[in-house]
């Protein structure tokens, strides 16, 4: 099976922030450049980029699932469980884990 470049990152956080929302999808994502983040200020900037990879049967299904987090514009929430404050990219109360309830 083979690996397509599916984005960029520019730093460690957002790799595994992507990383992290691919999976929740079921989407295995690799990370390349990312053990070289030690050498940061050392290294050329464009060395310091985190290249995600996905299987190239995934490529359509995993920069949809981007697409639609780069592209989100919704309202933020606050929980019904805990009342907390939300963004409006979080499914999930970033407190309590409780859904986002529809409506």
């Amino acid at each position: 099976m083979s690996e397509t470049l599916l984005y960029t990152a520019t730093n460690t956080l957002e790799a595994h922030l992507l990383q992290g929302l691919l999976a929740g999808e079921g989407i295995k994502v690799r990370l390349d450049s990312d053990l070289l983040m030690g050498g940061v200020g050392d290294l050329p900037a464009d060395v310091q980029h985190i290249r995600l990879w996905c299987y190239s049967y995934h490529l359509l299904e995993a920069q949809a699932v981007l697409e639609g987090y780069f592209n989100h514009s919704g309202q933020d929430w606050y929980c019904g469980q805990c009342g907390e404050h939300n963004g409006s990219a979080f499914e999930l109360c970033w407190h309590c884990q409780a859904p986002k309830k529809a409506g």
